[in-house]
């Protein structure tokens, strides 16, 4: 067996858990009703919702409509870099409609009564330095890198190494493309660091590495590689790479780098 396939290859030992709640109810005032017949709303719902919540929605022309339960709030705005104040209903629902967004991903926080907190009708993601909620404005058509295609595909693995620099455990994101497994071949490999606020997670989750390379190695506009995306939130992130990253990933897969890039 290789080194390759020691580090990345999961053995799989299958076995079935099955597990029974009962009387257990959970509540939210957070945001409205669900039931709605969503052909009869405006928009569609973005893709990052939650699956049962209806809002935020993207209108034509990429506004975006936000819309919050809150009925105990005296003030409520959304924060997309540019606060919006939101107009509160006999309900207690609040609205508001932003100003066209530019296509791709934003990060965004409800802001209650002056705290800054994630929307539970998002996924979540960590960004600007605390977990926040986000919103995709869709490309046009025709630029298709970003989304799932018909291709081949690679994946993307969490491990965990112990960092002499920080004296504690860490972990980084690998993407391994979709002829990884069945080859014997060397592959170059690519540092990927994240941008201001962000973690390891950034490129995996919000920055789509896999679908984006998966795409590009279809296509013949990018070399099948190794993608390495580590925490640059260290004491001393050159430390951190040089002495811990890369020799962790050069010992336990043979693979060598090939460059350094950030976000």
């Amino acid at each position: 067996m290789n080194r390759r396939t020691s580090l990345f290859s999961i053995p799989i030992k299958a076995f079935t858990v099955m597990l029974f709640f009962t009387g257990f109810t959970l509540t939210t005032t957070a945001q409205p009703n669900r039931q709605t017949d969503e052909a009869s709303l405006p928009g569609h719902r973005s893709a990052l919702n939650i699956r049962s919540a209806m809002y935020p929605r993207i209108l034509p022309g990429n506004c975006v409509e936000f819309k919050v339960k809150a009925p105990e709030a005296e003030k409520v705005q959304i924060d997309l870099g540019r606060k919006y104040d939101m107009e509160r209903s006999e309900t207690g629902e609040w609205s508001c409609i932003t100003d066209p967004l530019t296509y791709g991903f934003h990060y965004y926080f409800l802001i209650v009564d002056g705290v800054a907190v994630a929307d539970p009708a998002s996924e979540s993601f960590y960004g600007c330095g605390m977990m926040t909620s986000g919103i995709e404005i869709p490309y046009l058509d025709g630029i298709d890198v970003f989304y799932l295609k018909d291709v081949p595909h690679g994946e993307i693995r969490m491990k965990r190494y112990f960092s002499t620099t920080a004296n504690d455990w860490r972990r980084m994101f690998i993407y391994t493309p979709p002829c990884y497994e069945k080859s014997n071949k060397t592959y170059p490999v690519l540092y990927l660091l994240h941008g201001g606020g962000e973690d390891e997670r950034g490129w995996s989750q919000q920055g789509r590495t896999d679908i984006i390379l998966d795409n590009l190695i279809a296509d013949n506009q990018a070399v099948p590689m190794v993608i390495v995306m580590t925490d640059g939130n260290s004491r001393d992130f050159t430390s951190e790479l040089l002495h811990d990253c890369i020799p962790f990933v050069e010992k336990n897969s043979g693979l060598k780098p090939i460059a350094i890039t950030e976000h």
